[in-house]
């Protein structure tokens, strides 16, 4: 029987504790949906309100980098990384909203994927090569916030196509797995992820990056914590840090020919996976995954000395996202950082691995004021 390693436990437990990491602006923030944009702009200095105040063809180009890093022992390896160019452009701009233009122009991968062979995240990454020269038309709220994608559908099956792909050529390179998961249940999995548009607008971290504030107001602090907790049951309450700032004329970016202040948020987030959560989304994922007509008692009883041989299991992870943007409410920077420290005892052995993800965007140029 094979034994099952650690870093499959991991990688599972990795994959859900992503989605927990991500900073939840709203809940230390108020919407400014409706709020009339010349009374926002005279108000006091005492919140920063993330409001899109574009023109139609504004054109900013953007360099996106994203790297997935494991950390184990005193070895890091660079999963995968990947560079993008790509542009925004204003194709219309009303009362209504804005109808924007999103085209990556090029996407290189420096560093080959080294990873785990079933990190499908990485493999996900791959698939955007096949995004060069696509346009995808959107809309954005008055404020700004990120409300639509056109034929979402078609790109959508795209995403499966191609993720389908994927999923056959590791099967392929790996048999033994067709013998402890079916590949049926993968493709039905990957499938549930992209049943919304909402889930495809989330597969474009790109866009999802750029605009994730907008239509938000953020009190203006210096460095103020929450501990947030929706549901009074929740077992991972979630502690977040929030910085926000006005630049002032000295700090201002010298080429911003606007000659007006700038702003930034700062929101770092912390959350701890108690055992009991680890527990149920390996057990959870397992019966997702594992075949009931290829060996279901090996697959459980395989899963079963696995997590028994487990002592002392913990998960605590640490995000952090910093936006800087111009005055008219283009993002200019952008980091965001999620990492995820697993550590336990496996058979009287010491284990303890990282996987770090980390997304950057920067301008690189722009054309504004087209009229």
């Amino acid at each position: 029987m094979q034994r099952f390693p650690f870093f499959l436990l991991l990688s599972t437990v990795v994959l859900v504790a992503w989605g927990a990491l991500a900073p939840r602006g709203a809940a230390v923030a108020h919407s400014v949906e409706g709020i009339d944009v010349d009374t926002a702009a005279a108000a006091p200095d005492t919140s920063v309100d993330v409001i899109a105040y574009f023109c139609k063809r504004d054109t900013t180009c953007y360099t996106y980098e994203h790297s997935r890093i494991k950390i184990k022992g005193g070895d890091t390896t660079v999963m995968s990384s990947v560079q993008e160019e790509f542009y925004v452009t204003v194709l219309d701009s009303t009362a209504q909203g804005y109808r924007m233009e999103f085209c990556p122009t090029s996407i290189d991968f420096p560093d080959a994927t080294a990873g785990d062979s079933i990190d499908f995240s990485s493999m996900l990454t791959l698939l955007a090569k096949n995004m060069v020269g696509r346009k995808i038309v959107f809309t954005l709220s008055p404020e700004g916030k990120l409300e639509h994608i056109k034929n979402w559908k078609a790109l959508r099956r795209e995403l499966k196509d191609g993720f389908k792909h994927m999923i056959d050529s590791v099967f392929n390179r790996l048999p033994q797995l067709d013998t402890v998961f079916d590949r049926a249940s993968f493709y039905d999995l990957v499938s549930v992820q992209y049943d919304s548009e909402e889930d495809v607008i989330n597969s474009l971290s790109e866009l999802s990056l750029l605009f994730s504030c907008h239509g938000l107001s953020f009190p203006l602090t210096a460095d103020s914590t929450f501990v947030i907790d929706d549901d009074p049951d929740a077992t991972m309450p979630q502690q977040v840090a929030l910085n926000t700032g006005i630049l002032g004329a000295d700090d201002v970016d010298p080429f911003d020919e606007m000659g007006e202040y700038d702003y930034y948020i700062d929101l770092r987030t912390h959350t701890d996976l108690p055992p009991s959560m680890i527990s149920l989304v390996l057990k959870s994922t397992m019966a997702l995954l594992g075949d009931c007509e290829k060996g279901s008692a090996e697959v459980t009883k395989g899963f079963d000395d696995a997590v028994k041989g487990m002592k002392d299991l913990k998960c605590n992870g640490d995000g952090r996202s910093v936006i800087s943007y111009s005055v008219n409410g283009w993002p200019k920077h952008i980091v965001e950082t999620k990492q995820v420290e697993v550590t336990g005892t496996q058979d009287g052995k010491s284990l303890r691995e990282s996987r770090i993800d980390l997304k950057s965007i920067d301008w690189s140029s722009r054309s504004w004021f087209n009229f």
